[in-house]
């Protein structure tokens, strides 16, 4: 395919909407929430696109095969740490007297 879809997890708010349209091409990631695409052509276009419509966040793209493989090794390497950023604010200890 020449058009791959793609998710901004930093921008989903986790609404869950294009994982109930599009069933095979969506699903909610479990450690944050968030909207992925686990299948590739998993739903008619249709389908797809009523997906892209409902979502309140407009966090999935349509990107080339190349970008695809730049942004999931991005994501790999650095996803555990943007969302820890993300989602629990820029600090990343705690508040109390013990160090940090």
């Amino acid at each position: 395919a020449k058009a791959m879809l793609w998710v901004d997890q930093h921008s989903c708010i986790g609404c869950r909407w294009c994982a109930c349209v599009a069933r095979s091409t969506f699903q909610m990631e479990d450690e944050y929430g968030t909207a992925m695409v686990v299948q590739q052509g998993g739903d008619n276009e249709d389908t797809v696109q009523e997906a892209i419509d409902v979502c309140m966040a407009d966090c999935i793209h349509y990107i080339t095969r190349d970008e695809l493989a730049e942004l999931e090794e991005y994501r790999d390497k650095f996803q555990d740490d943007l969302m820890a950023k993300s989602y629990h604010g820029s600090r990343l200890v705690g508040w109390g007297d013990g160090g940090g």
